[in-house]
């Protein structure tokens, strides 16, 4: 785990944004990495040696992952996941004068 950066610019002082990577072995031997950022207060203990997390992960694409504490859906998800659709819509709609 890494600071990135500087102080964040928030009404709540001393937060900071960190960077941390994980890996995991799928059944068949193969090994998957990935990364996660997390904001955090100015004094950050890091693990010594290796510590354990729990990963969420496709399993048609494993690279597709976070960590577990990390996939609980919130509302700004479900706002998203309708931006998203509504511009799929409106983008093969067809416009006028396309034949």
């Amino acid at each position: 785990m890494r600071r990135q950066g500087g102080e964040r610019d928030e009404a709540v002082p001393g937060r900071y944004i960190y960077s941390m990577g994980y890996s995991f072995v799928l059944a068949n031997g193969t090994v998957i990495d990935g990364r996660a950022t997390r904001i955090g207060g100015s004094t950050c203990v890091k693990a010594t040696g290796t510590s354990t997390v729990l990963v969420k992960y496709l399993e048609a694409f494993p690279h597709f992952s976070m960590m577990e504490d990390q996939a609980k859906l919130n509302p700004g998800q479900f706002i998203m996941i309708a931006a998203g659709a509504l511009l799929l819509f409106v983008a093969g709609k067809p416009q006028p004068g396309d034949d």
